[in-house]
């Protein structure tokens, strides 16, 4: 049986999801009024997406003045690296830029308290991305990312079964991807809401997106897939 939210596709929305958003923020300056006029425009398992997309809008300004944000640019040549459309970037930059978004996703939907070590990841993304030329970038940071051991259980807290802590490394992963291959954001506040929207879809769609990961060949058309929705 395929759940409603693997149903979402590119041609289930009349908009990008960003679009949306915005013009729904023009309309009401509350979250929960973004609600009612969202059910018209897009399938209901997006409607949480964009409520908290919204919430998190309100408070953009604040959160990004109080957060160890990337700077624009760091985000920006990161993410176009990851695309082959940019020139190699530092790996402590990468590691930067993607140990943010992971943190961000397990934040908001961990199932057990981790952290994400800027450090172990720059070590890992070495390799990942010199020794595999024939592993589009995406792929090779998504693996660095889940196989380097750079997410791990936050000490003093309950053991994490193997499986479980794969499970949520995997998710951080996708969703810190697929922020990175949509289009830029036009300011921090915006990256900070764009990427809460990307967290948002690879939660509601975790399960296939999990099953993904069990059938390689099946990655990039997902990345690519929730990339045009965004």
């Amino acid at each position: 049986m395929v759940s409603q939210s693997a149903k979402l596709m590119p041609s289930a929305l009349s908009m990008p999801l960003r679009d949306v958003l915005r013009g729904l923020r023009g309309a009401s300056e509350s979250a929960e009024g973004l609600l009612s006029p969202a059910g018209d425009l897009v399938p209901p398992p997006i409607r949480d997406v964009l409520r908290g997309a919204a919430r998190v809008a309100e408070r953009a300004g604040t959160e990004v003045l109080g957060a160890a944000v990337p700077r624009a640019d760091q985000i920006a040549a990161a993410a176009a690296y990851l695309v082959d459309a940019g020139p190699s970037v530092p790996r402590e930059t990468l590691a930067k830029v993607i140990t943010y978004g992971a943190e961000a996703y397990l934040a908001r939907h961990g199932t057990h308290p981790a952290l994400v070590s800027e450090t172990v990841l720059a070590v890992a993304l070495g390799p990942a991305l010199a020794a595999q030329p024939q592993v589009p970038r995406a792929e090779a940071v998504i693996d660095a990312l889940v196989q380097g051991a750079a997410i791990g259980p936050a000490p003093g807290t309950p053991f994490v079964s193997g499986e479980d802590a794969q499970k949520g490394a995997q998710l951080a992963a996708f969703a810190t991807v697929l922020w990175l291959l949509v289009e830029r954001a036009q300011d921090l506040a915006e990256e900070y809401v764009l990427l809460d929207l990307c967290i948002g879809l690879t939660h509601a769609q975790r399960v296939e997106i999990l099953e993904a990961f069990a059938a390689p060949d099946l990655l990039p058309v997902k990345l690519s897939s929730l990339a045009e929705i965004v």
